[in-house]
């Protein structure tokens, strides 16, 4: 079965200024095994050959808005090429693929990072040039030899729970959110999860409410940005725009394990750009524009926050010249760390590791190898920075751009292997599917 279609196109320069060509040079299709894998995906599936008119790319198109009920999203003839150099555009890529994407990419890249979570930096640096770089695991384990590569931690638990927590009517419902996270904490436990959140559970099953019972400021950790981006791809039965309900119910997810508004922020920012990353048709194509439209809405709510700064001062970073993008994000990140940290690298302080992650993104969204090597290269909470990157490109690029072998290794404690990860998709698209944009 088919659950991904992906139109490439890519404008040509005209022969002559009267012509004006464009080329559909790709159709992909993502198919699944009998397991319910990824296995393959087709390059040449090439409805349109040769040259057209921009008539007969219209209508073509048009045709196969039609036949495939999804929006169609194509560079515009006169406009300049859309991700920085790049001039390939993706479109009609399904919900159900974004949804999947999202959970194997933070998955994925939990597994990459966490053998060397906290691990001191020339740890990391071996890991990055023996692992990372070409890919190999084999050999990996972590956690005093307790686990292989492929294991999964708290944050790609809770990524889980939050999809389990939606409702038959496609709602997220915090009160189940919260007792879900109660009972694996008593019956499976969490890999590697935070004190603070092992206090606030304690406090939810003693009788706490459960948006009362999370951790207040100072404490601002990272644990409830981990899990957001899932939010921002399925939670479309709330309001369309960034604000009003949406925001409600991204804080809903947070309130059982995380109170502080800094840490509530960090994981409205990453559910609203995956949010826009899924439903705004493919605006991470326009960073600046991006970043811009969600600051502009989140502003009344959280705008005396030192937190929405950093994202100010993020987007004129973007309003730059590219070739300084690199450098200045990374001073961006390491100027926010804590002075007091004693993590080496990056600390779970949801300030610099959410932003690390983002930039790490924005800079590599179509490369999730390079994006990884990034997560990973400061150190320190490298495998929740890494499964919120790795989520936000799951929902950008479905699942054909993750690494296939590799999932094969996912795995917590022996079970969740892919194909549950699958099923856990197919039911929550199900569920918010009469919610969708049409």
């Amino acid at each position: 079965m088919s659950w991904n279609y992906r139109a490439i196109i890519k404008v040509i320069q005209p022969p002559t200024e009267d012509s004006k060509p464009l080329k559909v040079y790709s159709v992909e299709e993502v198919y699944y095994n009998a397991e319910g894998t990824p296995t393959s995906w087709s390059y040449d599936h090439n409805p349109v050959s040769g040259y057209h008119s921009r008539v007969d790319l219209d209508f073509t198109l048009k045709k196969m808005q039609n036949v495939l009920d999804k929006p169609v999203l194509w560079v515009q003839p006169g406009k300049p090429p859309t991700l920085r150099e790049y001039n390939e555009y993706t479109g009609l890529l399904s919900v159900y693929d974004r949804i999947l994407g999202c959970l194997l990419g933070a998955a994925l890249g939990d597994a990459i990072g966490a053998p060397v979570e906290m691990s001191p930096l020339p740890e990391v640096e071996q890991y990055l040039g023996g692992h990372v770089v070409p890919m190999n695991f084999e050999s990996v384990q972590f956690g005093n030899g307790s686990y292989s590569f492929g294991q999964v931690t708290d944050d790609t638990q809770c990524i889980r729970e939050v999809a389990l927590s939606f409702d038959d009517e496609g709602m997220f419902q915090g009160d189940v959110f919260s007792q879900r996270l109660v009972a694996f904490s008593k019956t499976k436990g969490f890999v590697g999860h935070e004190s603070n959140t092992d206090t606030a559970l304690k406090r939810i099953d003693s009788g706490v409410e459960w948006d009362k019972a999370g951790t207040p400021a100072p404490s601002s950790g990272n644990g409830a940005a981990a899990r957001a981006a899932l939010l921002g791809v399925a939670g479309t039965a709330y309001k369309t725009g960034i604000d009003g309900d949406f925001v409600d119910m991204v804080e809903d997810s947070c309130l059982p394990t995380h109170l502080s508004d800094e840490a509530r922020f960090g994981a409205v920012i990453v559910a609203s750009v995956a949010r826009a990353l899924a439903n705004e048709d493919g605006e991470l194509l326009f960073e600046r524009g991006m970043l811009a439209r969600i600051l502009l809405e989140l502003s009344p709510r959280y705008r005396h926050l030192d937190m929405f700064s950093d994202y100010t001062r993020l987007l004129a970073i973007l309003s730059g010249p590219e070739d300084g993008w690199e450098e200045a994000m990374a001073r961006l990140a390491y100027d926010i760390q804590p002075d007091d940290s004693n993590w080496p690298g990056i600390s779970p302080y949801v300030r610099p590791s959410v932003m690390w992650a983002l930039t790490s993104f924005l800079l590599h969204p179509t490369e999730f190898d390079k994006m990884v090597a990034r997560c990973l290269r400061p150190g320190g909470d490298v495998d929740t920075i890494a499964a919120i990157a790795g989520s936000l490109f799951g929902i950008f690029n479905g699942t054909c751009k993750l690494n296939t072998p590799l999932l094969q290794h996912i795995t917590d404690r022996g079970d969740w292997k892919v194909s549950k990860y699958i099923k856990l998709a197919q039911d929550l698209f199900t569920k918010v599917a009469p919610h969708l944009k049409k």
